[in-house]
């Protein structure tokens, strides 16, 4: 909330000078990490792509923009569980639990800050995530080899941090950090963990261009 009372502060204060006013498209490429609460610590991460589209009103020293945003890549993981031994089954049995985040989805405020030619900005809204995952069960025993799948989706705030260097008129070189607070939204109760959420950390590397007035 503190984050939109100052977007809301800087862009009076845009709106009551000299503001000018530019549309921009972004394309980065990072790293993700979604932690979870999972049981057995299914914690997807892998590369993804950002692309991000906005509208942003600036003057000498400020910008904010509102933005929409989405993710997409190979953020997967898996873990093999052994649930039966020989020993003590008179069989192997081995549970491969899964898990991917599909896509996530982004709107939010982005607020900036020039000093000298570098741009720092603070950035939070709300993010949507599609997350895939399931169970293998390989078993060597009278129990059948089965699996189970399913889509739920997770939503939460996000913020975040990050820089970016003008490289010409409109384009520039941007670093980002953000963290997302993602709860599910709904689930199986066939996935017995309790989990109910994910801890999304992601840092990206990028181009934004910059067109308009």
């Amino acid at each position: 909330m503190r984050m939109f009372a100052l977007a809301a502060a800087v862009a009076a204060a845009l709106f009551a000078g000299t503001a000018s006013a530019q549309n921009y498209v972004s394309l980065a490429v990072g790293n993700t990490d979604a932690g979870s609460t999972n049981t057995y610590n299914l914690s997807p991460s892998g590369t993804v792509v950002d692309i991000r589209a906005g509208h942003v009103f600036f003057d000498d020293d400020f910008t904010v923009a509102a933005e929409v945003g989405s993710m997409i890549g190979n953020v997967a993981a898996e873990q093999v569980i052994q649930t039966c031994k020989v020993t003590s089954c008179g069989y192997d049995e081995f549970d491969h639990e899964y898990r991917q985040m599909d896509w996530s989805g982004s709107l939010g405020l982005k607020i900036g800050h020039n000093v000298g030619p570098v741009q720092v900005f603070v950035s939070g809204g709300v993010r949507v995530a599609q997350v895939t995952e399931g169970s293998r069960y390989d078993s060597g025993g009278a129990y059948p080899t089965g699996s189970y799948e399913q889509t739920t989706y997770a939503a939460g705030p996000y913020y975040g941090a990050g820089i970016s260097y003008p490289l010409s008129d409109r384009f520039s070189a941007t670093l980002a950090y953000e963290r997302a607070n993602l709860t599910r939204m709904s689930w199986n109760s066939t996935w017995g963990s309790g989990d109910t959420g994910f801890q999304q950390e992601t840092w990206t590397a990028g181009v934004r261009w910059t067109f308009g007035k």
